[in-house]
């Protein structure tokens, strides 16, 4: 979670009842089957941002993402037509199976800050 420009990492302390203080060394355990779900329902997100681009459609922006596996969406700011968006559906299944398909394995991965229209170049 982001808040205030900080990402805030949410979790359990075990025991319960544990407590520690700014310095103190702490064990943290990750669950590895997890965090990968977690992160490809993530980049999925961003998948459909650059589908959304390339399927016409570059003044709709994100607005609300929910990445997790129950529900997982992105929330636009706009409007599509209600006798388009079936239409926009399959235009956006078809550019995010291009995306995957012309996409590099071996693709580096790193992260960068950028704008809406960097990201989907």
């Amino acid at each position: 979670m982001a808040k205030d420009d900080v990402i805030m990492h949410i979790g359990t302390f075990t025991p319960a009842d544990s407590t520690f203080t700014t310095d103190s060394e702490v064990e943290c355990h990750v669950d590895e089957a997890k965090r990968r779900l977690y992160a490809r329902i993530h980049s999925a997100g961003h998948l459909l941002d650059i589908a959304m681009r390339r399927a016409g459609h570059p003044e709709l922006k994100p607005s609300k993402g929910f990445h997790q596996p129950v529900g997982a969406y992105v929330e636009y700011m706009g409007n599509i037509e209600a006798n388009e968006r079936e239409a926009l559906v399959a235009s956006l299944n078809e550019k995010c199976s291009e995306i995957i398909s012309t996409t590099p394995a071996e693709m580096p991965v790193f992260k960068k800050m950028c704008s809406y229209e960097e990201a989907g170049e």
